[in-house]
């Protein structure tokens, strides 16, 4: 019984490391694209879900400053969490890992999950198989 249990706890591990590590890679490579392209494309509406994670006591406040130092209508981003009392605190970089760490934990929820849960199925039907063959060869 305890030889049983312990060989079907450590293909489950397997399974449980293997599909983590190949959901992990895949999470940080979407969390990349996405969320760069999310930034890029629409800041004040990106920044603005993760408003509450990184400025708990206070309003965000998105907006760019238009340059032309190399080419023209280049923007800088800034990101400010205005506190009650209206202090202005820069937290451009807070805001983007924020919503990097929004979308990576999505993506690793979405990839993890459907892919898991059938594997570590199909693992302990595999090695309940085997256990029994065994087992019956022993006999």
């Amino acid at each position: 019984m305890i030889k049983r249990f312990s060989i079907h706890f450590i293909v489950q591990l397997g399974v449980l490391i293997a599909v983590g590590a190949m959901a992990g890679f895949t999470a940080i490579i979407i969390m990349g694209g996405i969320g760069g392209t999310a930034i890029g494309v629409a800041p004040e509406f990106t920044f603005g879900t993760v408003g509450d994670i990184v400025c708990p006591e206070g309003t965000l406040e998105y907006y760019s400053k238009q340059r032309s130092y190399h080419e023209p209508g280049e923007s800088e981003p800034h990101v400010e969490c205005v506190s009650v009392t209206g202090v202005h605190k820069d937290i451009l970089l807070p805001a983007i890992f924020g919503v990097l760490g929004v979308i990576f934990v999505a993506a690793f929820s979405v990839v993890f999950l459907p892919i898991f849960i059938p594997l570590a199925i199909v693992a302990f039907i595999v090695t309940r198989k085997v256990i029994s063959g065994l087992a019956s060869k022993d006999e």
